[in-house]
């Protein structure tokens, strides 16, 4: 179990105008535009989060809309005196099921305008993490009516963005895209967008080129484009480029991103917190396009944290992370981001609003962004006596038993030696079925395990493999760890116990008493008891506990 966090953002501008902004009493539709994809997440709970103020002390609404409609499924609510950007999330919300293109609608109170500068869904998933999205801001300057160009000739637009594959920290099945919110100014011309790679020499960005096809629009209405799947190349360069077909007729760019899917229950991602999209306000000031810091919404991982900013080739501005306060974030400078540049690993604060500053600013800094380096972790174990049976899941491993204990990360002392749980499971199969032993097999909750290529599902009682796993006979039970499935098949196995009984054949393994066998071949190890194995010779285990668990 795990959780983690993810966001799509609409952007995020220091633009005085904002993203997007309506008159007193006025209603205004933004021009930016996000797709939530439930079948992308598992786990996963839904929150609207803003971040907006209002030139007089007026009460106005910011809701998430379904493109093209006027349902409403979130709304953050703007009070009174929100006079300075501040941030807004929502209550929880339900999406419709499956593929959902968003914008959001302001509705301004009376008396005065109110301003969005910053829109993004948060997505916490809470689960045994199976699926995963990640979106990657690439547009130019996130700024309201976007950025336009009239060159037939690809362009980045004003202030681009990169991203850099770092295959390190991703996993599982990865399925990556790009996409673009963009319009034509008349039917008469063809947008076209293209995403472009590096190629590895000098800084790393130079030597652009294609990847995957073309995009293309022909339509006056704001459209959001998605790619087919593009191959990525470790440790290169991304951007996104835009021309129109005719000088004389410009296209317009609100939106360019990275999609990189994720399944097959990945334990790496990389996150990421978008602070500002647009060239940073002069001077030294924070930027005020605040993001939410909140430690809660990670949990079960080890995550590495960096502060990321784009700026123009050769700049040698100085940036950095602050709390809303203005504290500096330990460990989130960077100097002179040359195209980009990467801080050290960040230290995060105390849970509150996040934001940025220059402290030396020489007015080519681009964007900003924190990354998140998510390594999903399994946790400690969890030990619980109870009678003389023992149960075991996936990820909070239960030990029920007679025996004192105290818990060590991973390792279980009892009162008559230690004991270390390892990432494996025993399974003694019947046919397609299997049940887990100890005294009195048991499972309570259910559990899962996770193999390659495929997942297996053990219900309460009798757990069934389903999926695809791969079988490797090596004696007479089946080992699942959170990578490989084996299930074994051996030779006829005789077990004689020193007060207390059992018997182990093939086809319909059966354990007598209060003891947990375990065979290879034609040797066995028990938890109680003094055993005898048959078969080879014979041969005498003498009394010690043994556990094996799913950490």
């Amino acid at each position: 179990m795990a959780t983690i966090r993810q966001e799509i953002s609409f952007g995020a501008t220091t633009n005085a105008s904002g993203l997007r902004s309506a008159a007193s009493g006025a209603t205004a539709t933004s021009q930016h535009m996000v797709n939530l994809d439930t079948t992308k997440f598992n786990g996963a709970t839904y929150y609207f989060e803003i971040v907006a103020d209002t030139s007089v002390s007026i009460s106005s609404t910011v809701t998430l809309r379904r493109s093209g409609t006027s349902t409403d499924d979130a709304t953050c609510s703007i009070p009174t005196l929100t006079t300075a950007p501040t941030l807004i999330r929502s209550s929880s919300f339900t999406p419709p099921a499956g593929a959902t293109d968003y914008v959001f609608f302001i509705t301004s109170g009376v008396g005065g305008t109110t301003i969005v500068f910053a829109a993004r869904i948060i997505v916490i998933q809470n689960a045994s993490i199976t699926d995963t999205e990640t979106q990657i801001e690439l547009g130019p300057d996130h700024i309201v009516n976007g950025v336009s160009t009239s060159s037939a000739t690809f362009v980045t637009g004003a202030d681009p963005k990169y991203w850099k594959y770092t295959s390190a920290n991703w996993d599982g099945t990865i399925t990556a895209f790009f996409e673009v919110v963009w319009a034509c100014v008349s039917t008469k011309v063809t947008a076209t967008a293209e995403l472009q790679v590096a190629d590895g020499t000098g800084d790393g960005f130079a030597g652009f080129a294609a990847v995957g096809s073309d995009l293309t629009l022909t339509s006056t209405t704001i459209t959001r484009t998605r790619s087919a799947a593009v191959t990525l190349t470790a440790g290169r360069n991304y951007r996104v480029v835009y021309k129109t077909s005719n000088s004389k007729t410009a296209v317009t760019l609100y939106n360019a991103r990275m999609v990189i899917d994720q399944t097959a229950s990945p334990t790496k991602i990389e996150a990421q917190y978008l602070l500002n999209g647009c060239i940073f306000s002069a001077g030294t000031g924070l930027q005020k396009t605040i993001t939410k810091w909140d430690s809660t919404e990670w949990s079960g991982v080890t995550n590495t944290y960096t502060f990321c900013c784009d700026a123009a080739n050769g700049s040698t501005s100085v940036i950095e992370a602050d709390t809303a306060a203005g504290t500096q974030i330990t460990g989130s400078v960077v100097t002179s981001p040359d195209n980009q540049g990467f801080s050290s690993s960040m230290t995060m604060p105390s849970n509150g609003n996040l934001d940025c500053k220059a402290t030396t600013n020489n007015s080519d800094i681009a964007g900003a962004r924190i990354l998140v380096a998510c390594v999903i972790t399994l946790g400690d174990v969890t030990v619980t006596p109870t009678g003389s049976s023992a149960t075991f899941s996936i990820g909070t491993p239960m030990i029920s038993g007679g025996a004192a204990f105290t818990i060590t990360g991973s390792s279980a002392t009892f009162s008559s030696g230690t004991v270390t749980v390892t990432p494996r499971i025993d399974v003694f199969p019947t046919g397609s079925a299997g049940t887990f032993s100890i005294g009195t097999p048991t499972i309570t909750g259910g559990a899962t395990v996770s193999p390659t290529g495929s997942a297996a599902t053990f219900s309460s009682g009798s757990p069934v493999i389903s999926g695809s796993a791969a079988v490797s006979p090596t004696g007479n039970f089946a080992t699942f760890s959170s990578g490989t499935v084996t299930v074994t098949i051996g030779g006829d196995v005789t077990v004689s116990l020193t007060g207390l009984l059992g018997t182990f054949s093939i086809g319909t393994p059966t354990i007598t008493g209060g003891a947990s066998v375990f065979p290879t071949g034609s040797q066995a190890v028990f938890s109680i008891g003094t055993v005898t194995v048959t078969g080879t010779g014979g041969s005498t285990f003498l009394p010690r506990l043994t556990l094996l668990g799913a950490g």
